[in-house]
């Protein structure tokens, strides 16, 4: 299924690695444009677009690493399908770029160990910025996703992992729901089973 907002922690690496941004804080002006979410309408860091899942951040800074770049990104780090398709700005979310829960778990744990190829720099920025909740127990990074394509079931997505003083849980959540299906739980719903699959494994509360 198409990664959609999980995929802003491959496209920050990639921002972070080729200077579109500088770091975490550097500003990326707001175009105007009133969307359908308040935190999204102002100026925006990396850090701040990664929390909110500024789809608009995404957006316009995508064009700018360009499409032979991102293939070869995608290919290096062996992301999904690793198909850009028509639109750089936007493939992530226009169903171009697939990619199963197996694929987000192997791309996580490479993530996780450094080997792909990104800068130490790039990888401790997006590990910080991935940060969800932090305690003396655990620190648990992860970034959802909702994507819909007309036509298609919606993607609800959770994928992370949670640090433990002596192990390291990898986790890919991936719900589906009807396209014109209401269901007000869908959002939440992603990180509540993946939360209470993690207790009943024995994990504890991880937020």
């Amino acid at each position: 299924m198409l990664p959609a907002s999980s995929s802003k922690i491959f496209n920050s690496l990639v921002f972070l690695e080729e200077g579109i941004l500088k770091d975490e804080n550097e500003l990326v002006k707001w175009d105007g444009i009133k969307r359908w979410i308040d935190d999204w309408n102002q100026n925006l860091d990396l850090r701040r677009a990664f929390k909110f899942s500024a789809v608009w951040v995404y957006c316009k800074l995508a064009p700018k690493v360009g499409r032979e770049k991102y293939v070869d990104y995608l290919d290096k780090c062996n992301y999904g399908n690793k198909f850009v398709g028509a639109h750089v700005d936007s493939f992530w979310l226009d169903g171009s770029l697939r990619i199963s829960p197996v694929q987000q778990i192997n791309f996580l744990r490479n993530l996780d160990a450094e080997t792909l190829p990104f800068s130490k720099r790039t990888f401790s920025i997006v590990k910080n910025i991935m940060i969800d909740k932090e305690d003396s127990n655990h620190t648990l990074r992860a970034k959802t996703g909702w994507g819909k394509v007309p036509g298609e079931d919606d993607t609800g997505w959770w994928v992370g992992y949670l640090t433990l003083k002596d192990n390291v849980i990898y986790f890919a959540t991936r719900l589906r729901k009807g396209y014109y299906d209401e269901n007000p739980e869908f959002s939440s719903s992603r990180k509540i089973i993946t939360a209470n699959i993690l207790k009943h494994l024995g994990y504890g509360e991880i937020f």
